[in-house]
This record gives C-alpha cells, structure tokens and sequence, in this order.
C-alpha cells in the first residue's frame, strides 16, 4: 500500500503492489484492507485482463479486471452481488454464511483462475496475516449449521462438487473421506430430492 500511495511510485510498479495486495487481502479474508486497496484500481480496469484483443496494450501489467465480478444468480432464492459490495458486506459481516458462499462462487468463477495457486503458496509460506480462505470449509460450515433449506442443498452439492471430476479437492480445505461425500450424496438426495442440483448429481467421488 505503500507503494500504491506514493506519487514517485511509476504506473507499472503502483499497479504490480495493488495486484498483491488485493489477491492476498481476499485469500486472508482480510476485508478492510481489500476494500481500501479497491478504490485505487484504474478507471479502465476492466480492461486489465489477458486476452487476444488487448495483450499487446496490457501484456506487461498484472491483471486487475479479474477484480472486476458482477455477481452471479444462484437460485430464485440465492444470488450474489458484484465482488466490491460483496466485500464491502463481509467486512461488516465476514461470518455470515450466505456471504461467505458468495465469495466462494467468486474464487471458483474464470476471474479468480490464478487464486487457487497462491492459497496454496500463502498456506506454506504466509506473507499475510488472517485466516485464509477456503470455499470448501464454508460448505462445511453451512451443512452443519444452517436452518436455510436452499444454502444447505447448494452447499452440499458443491462440497461433493468439490472432488469432480477425479477424486481431488479443488477446494482449498482439508480433504474428507469418500464415505463422508458418500453421506453429503444421500443427504441432498433424501432432503432435497426435487432440486436441480440433487437431480444432476450422479457421483461423489
């Protein structure tokens, strides 16, 4: 932040130190220091990304559109805002579970493709502090806690979602045995039987 703030600091250098520090600050659920560095993004930031039409323009700057999320629509009954106001809420209410689920479809959305390898650098060698997330604990979580019928049933299709299609958790949490997915597949089965996400659900992995 240092660095994003100090005016002798060259455009390439600025942008570089905002790249770390919003990907490390969203990794660590660190809220208020993502939402400080957000305001400093370029007014044309959607077009910090690497594709065919604009590499040569940007293919020396890190890529801040990624930060750039309109949200998404889960369910008639779950959707989820774009990723500033998204954080904005989780700074003042970082524990609440539809929230946190949220970012998860965030971190598991295109934009968030170079995530997934620095969670699993900062969990080595943390350059930062505060809990890191993990979407697949927030399933976790939300299984085990919430009241909410439509949070659980999506929950526990993603937590089994977690394992496809190999066997391998893409969800930076720590791993369960195949007979606890075997028991998140007959759950929402059982209790959710008429959702879309039950119906699709053929394995677990």
């Amino acid at each position: 932040m240092t660095i994003v703030q100090d005016k002798s600091a060259s455009e390439d250098q600025k942008n570089l130190a905002l790249n770390t520090v919003l990907e490390k600050s969203l990794i660590h659920q660190n809220y208020a220091l993502f939402n400080q560095a957000y305001t400093f993004l370029p007014k044309n930031v959607a077009q910090y990304v690497f594709s065919d039409s604009n590499y040569v323009t940007y293919k020396k700057q890190p890529p801040l559109g990624n930060f750039v999320w309109k949200g998404t629509t889960i369910s008639s009954k779950i959707s989820c805002p774009d990723l500033y106001i998204l954080t904005q809420k989780l700074q003042v209410e970082p524990k609440d579970s539809s929230l946190r689920l949220c970012l998860g479809e965030y971190m598991r959305s295109d934009k968030a493709y170079r995530l997934s390898g620095i969670t699993e650098s900062e969990k080595q060698y943390s350059t930062l502090q505060g809990p890191i997330f993990a979407r697949g604990q927030v399933y976790k979580e939300i299984i085990k806690s919430t009241s909410n019928t439509d949070l659980k049933a999506y929950a526990l299709y993603r937590a089994i979602m977690c394992y496809s299609p190999g066997g391998l958790n893409d969800c930076q949490d720590t791993d369960v045995a195949k007979s606890v997915r075997k028991q998140w597949f007959d759950q929402i089965k059982r209790d959710y039987p008429e959702t879309s996400w039950a119906k699709s659900l053929k394995y677990y992995w």
